[in-house]
């Protein structure tokens, strides 16, 4: 009698439980949708306040706004895609404010980090704090952007970006004497309670990072009342079958402690994977993980085919060695965008730190491993864990990975 009265109050607490994360959702939904309208509406007002951007058939330069790293430029490229075709004879800028790891960028510029796909960007402008403080500073930038005629100026704001986050690219704009920058209300913001993010997961609205850079090309689009190009469909590869082995690209390296999965169950997953099958290795990171790659090299042995490429190739070059894999395994890192990019089939082993929803491998051939924590979306900025566990990353176990893997490697063999 009394376990039977115990299991029914301990349901009656696991229904209460639930139907209170899901009150909590709905209200949290409620209080989003109330910011983001408002965000909008402000936002709205300033570009009817702001310089007008000029009639598309006089538009000569197109400003991309968009300050990001490795990855975040590689979920983009969709996005400079469609501008490239809504304006194929423009000068194309990026401006950014972040430089990038300088081991990805072991080459001049015309080669370095930003020649993913070669055409769609003619310069790209990288500014520190400096060059916007004095006049002459702001005039020199200003005129180095708008040397070519008439200026139109498109932000690619991430998805969930704050409203400070665009608001500072409003003062950008004015202290450069440029247009208003459209694309601001592409995609929704969200406030900054971060905390929220747990009870966000799953809702409608929330974009992938690549689509929200493309919904803030098209808003730029409709703006102008041009005619909206037709969406790039997602890569995809046909299979060769030959009698060779398997090439299978690993990048095992993340420069954020809190997402790098522990390399001996990398060396565990690549020992298996060669005792099952014919695989061979390709090893991708930048100069400064040459030492963590000489690490997974002695983990692995002589009985492991592999070589690696680690500071050897431009971001161009490991584009082209991803499409020719049969499949990438790695974390979540640029080389897992470049993947999705060129639809070459992806493993990639998530943190819990973010939503998935913004920055898994798109398209059908992506396919994301992780696991459920009760601190995640935790969304730290240090890069390290606020607990110091590092529980979402270490909680992957190898053989999940590995069933995985090969998977994907039968189902490449099958179609």
């Amino acid at each position: 009698m009394l376990l039977s009265v115990g299991l029914a109050r301990v349901c009656f607490l696991r229904d209460v439980a639930v139907k209170a994360r899901k009150l909590l959702g709905d209200l949290v939904g409620i209080f989003d949708e109330f910011h983001w309208q408002v965000c909008r509406l402000f936002l709205v007002a300033l570009r009817l306040m702001g310089k007008a951007p000029p009639p598309p058939s006089r538009v000569r330069t197109v400003v991309v706004i968009r300050n990001c790293f490795f990855g975040d430029f590689v979920v983009a490229i969709p996005a400079l895609r469609r501008l490239r075709l809504a304006f194929p004879g423009a000068r194309i800028v990026f401006l950014t404010a972040t430089s990038f790891a300088a081991g990805w960028k072991d080459r001049p510029q015309e080669d370095g980090v930003f020649e993913i796909e070669p055409g769609l960007i003619d310069e790209v402008v990288q500014y520190r704090s400096e060059d916007v403080r004095s006049a002459a500073a702001r005039f020199a930038l200003g005129a180095r952007l708008a040397c070519s005629g008439q200026v139109l100026t498109v932000a690619l704001c991430y998805s969930a970006d704050s409203l400070l986050s665009r608001l500072k690219r409003v003062v950008l704009c004015r202290a450069l004497d440029l247009p208003h920058p459209l694309g601001l209300t592409g995609v929704r913001t969200l406030p900054a309670q971060r905390w929220l993010n747990r009870w966000r997961c799953g809702r409608v609205g929330i974009l992938h990072q690549h689509t929200a850079a493309t919904a803030c090309v098209d808003e730029a689009l409709r703006h102008l009342g041009t005619l909206v190009v037709p969406v790039v469909p997602t890569a995809t590869r046909t299979k060769v079958i030959t009698n060779q082995p398997r090439l299978v690209g690993v990048a095992p390296f993340t420069k954020q402690p809190v997402k790098q999965w522990p390399l001996d169950r990398f060396a565990d997953v690549m020992r298996s994977l060669t005792a099952d099958m014919n695989v061979r290795f390709e090893i991708y990171g930048s100069r400064q993980e040459r030492d963590q790659a000489m690490r997974l090299d002695a983990m692995l042995g002589e009985a492991v085919s592999k070589v690696s490429l680690c500071g050897e190739l431009t971001p161009l070059q490991l584009r082209k060695r991803i499409e020719t894999v049969d499949l990438l395994l790695c974390l979540d890192s640029g080389p897992a965008h470049i993947a999705s990019l060129v639809g070459t089939p992806v493993v990639a082993i998530f943190s819990q730190i973010t939503l998935h929803d913004f920055w898994r491998p798109w398209g059908p051939q992506g396919h994301l491993i992780s696991v459920e924590v009760p601190c995640a979306a935790c969304d730290t900025r240090t890069g390290e864990c606020p607990l110091d566990t590092r529980a979402c990353i270490n909680g992957v176990p190898a053989d999940i990975v590995l069933q995985r893997v090969r998977a994907v490697l039968a189902e490449g063999d099958s179609a």
